[in-house]
């Protein structure tokens, strides 16, 4: 597959998430602005807000329209959960690849450009990707590189076939979900994002490319930068915020626990020890962050089966120096 093939015949579609985004919106629309492959497709779904987000990004694409092939604003009146909102928004893109990015995160300068190399390296074959991320904080300012999820993700990249890479994200997503990129017919195809989970649309998404045949490709290269907010109002917030942990736990009925067999012990043991360990939080911690509930949670990290392989790369690491 040529290059060329991209820059001709039909943009890359890039969809932003919003939602109460007027503090940082208009930093994720520049980084849009800014990358160096040109022939970009600029959707913005906007889910209810309330505060000044649609007003800043209809001015924001009436001075900046130009720079785009096309720009589009979904703009629903009430808040209907991301699940829905994306499905809204991949059905007004034109582009045949997409990138979706949340109102708060950025991409980094060549993020499109890289990905596209890589789909035509690829021969069009892989139909959904993920790469490396930076860690940001409110200023803008690198606080990580989620450098066990890379490792997770070179190892998933490695795997044979896709049935491997499945069984794998069925155990645990690989969190680096702000970097999808994927094919628009391919995600129509499969059915679109599940509805039924209001507001977790990625790990979803990404199991049903993979149950219906779609390997998971990897770039490895940092493609966007996820920010972290850490005002006080974040960090005095729920330890388990009860209404994603609620979701959270629907979403694995629906999506997880018809496709793992009883007999996977490993996967059983990590899900009754999860829900344990979320069940004590709430109830006897009251959800309030202190060194009891932190001290807690470090010992049944040790004890998940789950989460054995993110010690064994801290292990290997600090004994590596």
């Amino acid at each position: 597959m040529k290059k060329t093939e991209f820059l001709i015949e039909k943009p890359i579609s890039v969809i932003v998430l919003a939602y109460q985004s007027s503090q940082t919106i208009e930093e994720t629309l520049k980084s849009i602005y800014n990358q160096t492959y040109q022939n970009i497709e600029l959707v913005v779904t906007d889910d209810g807000s309330t505060d000044d987000t649609v007003t800043i990004v209809k001015q924001w694409m009436e001075k900046n329209g130009l720079r785009f092939s096309r720009t589009i604003l979904v703009d629903n009146s009430v808040n209907t959960g991301t699940s829905k909102s994306l499905n809204r928004a991949v059905k007004a893109c034109s582009g045949e690849w997409i990138k979706i990015i949340a109102a708060d995160d950025l991409l980094l300068p060549e993020c499109i450009e890289k990905f596209v190399d890589l789909v035509c390296e690829d021969a069009g074959e892989i139909k959904i990707y993920q790469s490396d991320e930076e860690v940001i904080n409110d200023k803008g300012e690198i606080i990580g590189y989620m450098e066990n999820e890379r490792l997770r993700m070179q190892k998933v990249a490695q795997m044979e076939n896709v049935e491997e890479q499945y069984r794998y994200f069925l155990h645990n997503d690989v969190k680096v979900s702000p970097t999808l990129f994927f094919s628009k017919k391919t995600f129509t195809e499969i059915g679109e994002c599940d509805e039924r989970i209001r507001n977790i649309e990625d790990y979803p998404l990404k199991l049903r490319f993979l149950r219906n045949g779609y390997r998971m490709g990897y770039l490895k290269y940092s493609t966007v930068q996820y920010r972290i907010h850490e005002s006080v109002s974040h960090r005095i917030d729920e330890i388990c915020p009860t209404d994603h942990m609620m979701q959270r736990r629907e979403m694995k009925e629906f999506c997880c626990y018809p496709y793992v067999p009883k007999s996977d012990l490993n996967y059983w043991t990590s899900e009754w020890l999860e829900r344990f360990q979320e069940d004590v939080i709430v109830k006897l911690f009251r959800n309030r962050p202190s060194t009891a509930v932190y001290a807690f949670i470090k010992v049944m990290s040790y004890l998940i089966p789950r989460q054995w392989e993110r010690r064994l790369v801290e292990w290997k690491k600090r004994n590596s120096r």
